[in-house]
């Protein structure tokens, strides 16, 4: 519910504008990063890209140092290889990790921090409960950035997963973009889908956030496995370079 200004916002799109116009419209009262402009910046500058609209003055203070915390000049999408013993991880898992400015070493690629979209399952639940709440929306999806060195230990280290890295060829203002979209989803759940609406899936709405028309969100039918959006992403000429980490 935190996601929609309008009650009506998840089934009603021409619903949810009106309500997010009239929202960045309003004058701010109160703390500025409680103001739908602060909430939701990527919707903020996204409709004003076509609209000509009134601009109250709001300082937010928290999006603007959770991104210079993060410190990212250009995006990176991981995929981890298959990993047989957990039933969640047999079709690999993707990741995007945001790189620092290229003048930094690359140890502090290590230090990088990633987005992920993964499940918040229960750990005692069976493996026949994990399979059904799994296929149909029985968990929900968490939004989570945490340091990249922490993904290795657990992909390359615990588990001896390779890992190759997408570069991806997005522009400044594309980036930003991502991040804005990311800062609005990344307290809020959503309905995990472990076929469709997976990690996979997040992931590449976020790229279709950055670059509006890529439309990677076409592609998917019935499920979204991840070595399959690699292929994706690669076909829309997304990607700058490649690297892998056995």
């Amino acid at each position: 519910d935190s996601f929609f200004l309008s009650p009506q916002g998840k089934s009603d799109p021409e619903a949810e504008l009106r309500a997010t116009i009239r929202a960045i419209t309003r004058p701010a009262n109160g703390d500025d990063n409680q103001h739908a402009r602060c909430e939701f910046p990527a919707r903020d500058a996204w409709i004003r890209s076509h609209l000509s609209l009134p601009s109250p003055e709001v300082d937010c203070t928290d999006f603007e140092d959770w991104k210079a915390e993060l410190n990212t000049e250009a995006v990176t999408l991981v995929f981890a290889a298959s990993y047989l013993n957990s039933p969640s991880s047999m079709f690999g898992h993707t990741f995007l990790r945001l790189d620092p400015p290229r003048e930094d070493s690359e140890t502090n690629l290590l230090l990088a921090n990633t987005i992920s979209y993964a499940a918040d399952a229960a750990e005692h639940d069976s493996e026949l409960l994990f399979a059904y709440r799994g296929i149909f929306g029985g968990y929900p999806g968490i939004t989570s950035v945490q340091p990249y060195y922490e993904m290795i230990k657990v992909y390359s280290d615990i588990e001896n997963r390779d890992l190759w890295e997408y570069r991806l060829n997005l522009t400044p203002a594309e980036v930003d973009q991502m991040l804005a979209h990311t800062w609005e989803i990344q307290d809020r759940n959503f309905d995990y889908y472990f076929f469709d609406e997976n990690c996979a899936y997040r992931l590449l709405a976020l790229i279709d956030v950055a670059r509006p028309g890529t439309d990677l969100l076409g592609e998917v039918t019935t499920h979204a496995i991840p070595s399959d959006t690699i292929r994706w992403v690669v076909d829309r000429d997304l990607v700058e370079n490649i690297h892998y980490r056995p």
